[in-house]
This record gives structure tokens, sequence and C-alpha cells, in this order.
């Protein structure tokens, strides 16, 4: 894994790994970066080793160039199986092993809409070679899945989808943890501050609506490399009374629970995690149209999907704050996401994929 930052992916690790059986498996995690907000949250039966103190530009410049030595020099113990949990920096490193392993590589993005993994490779050709290293690759959605055979064709004879892993019980135990309360309508996302998050989008709608005097707000959870850029951008705007930067919260289900509704402004996506989550919670949600969502969402049926443009995202809260909304969110909405169901096909991906190939 690339580290443990509070991302997405890192969740769905955690959750994986909290829920493996020990007496069966021994497991191994190694970082990229030794660094993450969840460094601490990995379950003791985990032997952890890193590669890199810390991302640099150097060091990802290493990986980039020298793939095959820096494998060489850090991963040392044999393996049965090694996974790339993320594409991109993991995928490069696992598909140069040396190791007569059997490789899965996980993809969580959609590819074609946001190729952010090409900076790691020096043409989409040596990124096409790299997965064709790996026996299996899972994708996180079926649409994930189309994306990257669309990017990559000559893959389309590999990979399986895996829904991510969710803790449902969990998830609705944390949110009732504390009490949250809000004094005006509250909209609430959460999220790696980053571009993909569409966040930057979110606080220019929020600007036009400041003017229609509209009674309400915006929590944004979640800490990221664009935290500066976007404080700077509420500040410029004027919006320190609509938007709240609250930076991470290692239990953000309380505020979730308390919203009026759930927003993803992404300008792609592969299955928001948060999203699910947010399904989980019965929450009403206002989600732009990219990829993932309209599996999650099952195209309108459990949440109001907006085009997907800054456009769109003033247009759909407006909506919210002058008409309301009133989905209905049955349990049939999350219950691929079930923690058990996900993790026995897991567990069944490597089970088998560990067997000689004349007994697959």
């Amino acid at each position: 894994m690339k580290s443990m930052q509070g991302g997405g992916a890192e969740k769905v690790l955690l959750n994986i790994l909290k829920n493996m059986d020990y007496q069966k498996y021994n497991i191994s995690l190694v970082l990229v970066f030794n660094e993450g907000i969840y460094l601490n949250d990995i379950p003791k039966n985990v032997k952890v080793s890193y590669i890199f103190e810390k991302e640099t530009y150097e060091n990802n410049q290493m990986i980039i160039n020298q793939s095959k030595s820096v494998y060489l020099n850090n991963i040392k113990e044999d393996y049965d199986i090694e996974i790339a949990f993320l594409e991109g920096i993991c995928t490069k490193i696992i598909g140069n092993s040396t190791q007569n392993s059997k490789k899965i590589a996980w993809v969580h993005v959609d590819l074609l809409n946001c190729h952010y993994t090409s900076s790691m490779y020096n043409s989409i050709q040596e990124e096409e070679d790299t997965y064709h290293q790996f026996d299996e690759i899972v994708f996180v959605s079926k649409y994930v899945k189309e994306s990257f055979y669309k990017l990559f064709p000559s893959l389309n004879t590999k990979g399986r989808v895996l829904y991510n892993p969710i803790d449902i019980d969990q998830i609705k135990k944390l949110s009732k943890a504390f009490n949250v309360d809000y004094d005006k309508t509250t909209f609430i996302t959460i999220g790696r501050l980053t571009n993909q998050k569409g966040f930057d989008r979110l606080i220019n709608a929020v600007s036009k609506l400041s003017n229609e005097n509209f009674n309400f707000q915006i929590i944004i959870l979640g800490k990221g490399p664009k935290y500066n850029e976007l404080k700077e951008q509420i500040h410029n705007l004027k919006l320190e009374n609509y938007i709240f930067l609250k930076g991470f919260e290692p239990n953000p289900y309380p505020y979730l629970l308390a919203s009026n509704a759930f927003i993803s402004s992404s300008r792609s996506e592969g299955l928001a995690l948060v999203l699910c989550e947010a399904l989980i919670l019965n929450k009403q949600i206002i989600a732009t149209n990219c990829s993932g969502v309209n599996e999650a969402l099952d195209y309108g049926k459990y949440g109001h999907i907006i085009e997907n443009s800054e456009l769109g995202i003033y247009i759909g809260i407006k909506d919210f704050l002058i008409n309301g909304s009133n989905y209905t969110i049955s349990e049939k909405a999350f219950s691929k996401f079930s923690l058990k169901k996900s993790i026995e096909k897991i567990c069944d991906l490597i089970d088998n994929i560990s067997l000689p190939k004349s007994g697959i």
C-alpha cells in the first residue's frame, strides 16, 4: 500500500485486515511511505514494514525509473501471494516482482476518466505491460472495470468485481457515539482534500448561493494537499459563515448522521466509500454523475445524481434548499457492501489463486 493516509482505499484495507483469519493467513503490509493517520489502526497480527520514510519527489522518481531495484532492495521475504492494493505506484512495484508468486492488483478508480497513474509510467504501454504481470485484477465496481478495459483493451480477459467491505453494524454504532447539533440546514462532505474530490467546485457553487439569501452551511471533513488552497478560496470568497473545513475526524459518522444531506462533488470516483456509508445512515444524497456513483445509487433510485459540473452542484444544492428531498433507502441499497460477504469473496479469491494454475 502507498501509505495509510485518510482516504477510502486505506479504510477499505483496514476493514479487510481487521477481519482476516490470522490462524490461516500470515500477512505482511509493506508501505511505500511510512505515513498516515491510520498507521496506529493496523492490526497487531500484521507484520508492517516500509520502503521510504516519507513521500518526496526524489523517492517517487526512484520508483518510476528504478522500480525493479526498489523491489529487490526492499522486499526480502518470500510470499505465496503479492497484492498491489493501489493503482500506480504499488502496481508498478509489485509488477516488477521477481518472485514466483501469484499477483493481484486492486483498482479503486475510473482510470479512463481520471488517469492519475500515468505520471508513474514512461508510457501507457508500460502501464499496460505492468498489469499483464498480474494473475488477477480486482475492481471495486462494474463501471471501474469497464473503464479499465477501454483504457487497456488487451487486459479484458482478467478481472473481477469485488465490492468494498463495509462494517454496517459498526458504522451505525459509531454514528451514535456522541450527539451533534446543527442550527441550520447542513450539508456534509467527507474525503481527502484533493483535486479529484471537486471541493473547489463546491466552494464556487456555494459562493453563488450565498448571494440568494439561503440559510445553510457546508461541513467538509478531511485533510489533504489542497487544504491551504481551499482555505484561501473560502476566505477570498468571504464564505467563512457558510463553509467549514473541519479537518480529519476519526469518527465522522455522528456529523454525517446529524446532517440534512451528504454531498459528493467529485470529478471522478471508483465507488465512493463514504457515499455508501451515507446510504447506511439513511442520508439524503446529492452526487455528481461519475462512474461508481450511478452504481451505488442504482441510477438515481437512492439519491439525486446531478450534472458533473460546478453548475450541476449549484443547481443540486439549490433544489434541495427549495424543495427538500425524500429518497427512500432500503437495506437493499447497501447489502452488496456487507462485510461478511465481501470478506468471504476476498478469501475465496486468495485461496483459489494460490492453487497451482492447473488446479484453477
